[in-house]
């Protein structure tokens, strides 16, 4: 009987541990997650494990806060974001013109 190759999974930190790379409470990741700004976890054994996609939507998350946009703005740019991706532009052009709105 053949058995299939494990694939390795990305995702390893848990929630508290993706609090302290991020510097953001686990309460705030958890709030994040419930408005749609963080993708849910990979869940093993009743444990939810994040990895880079989430680090990455955190620090998006974060940078915004700081440029003075409010959750819901934030949720509105996330929208936009997804329209346009499923249009075919990537979301680091997206990411790439509102930097530049900054200069």
């Amino acid at each position: 009987m053949a058995t299939t190759p494990r694939i390795e999974s990305p995702n390893k930190l848990t929630i508290e541990q993706l609090a302290a790379k991020t510097g953001m409470t686990v309460r705030n990741i958890r709030s994040h997650q419930a408005r749609g700004l963080v993708s849910p976890p990979e869940v093993k054994a009743r444990v939810g494990y994040y990895g880079a996609e989430q680090i990455e939507q955190l620090r998006v998350i974060k940078e915004l806060q700081e440029d003075g946009f409010g959750l819901k703005g934030i949720q509105r740019l996330f929208s936009i974001a997804a329209v346009l991706e499923n249009k075919g532009v990537a979301i680091t052009t997206i990411l790439e013109a509102l930097e530049a709105t900054r200069e």
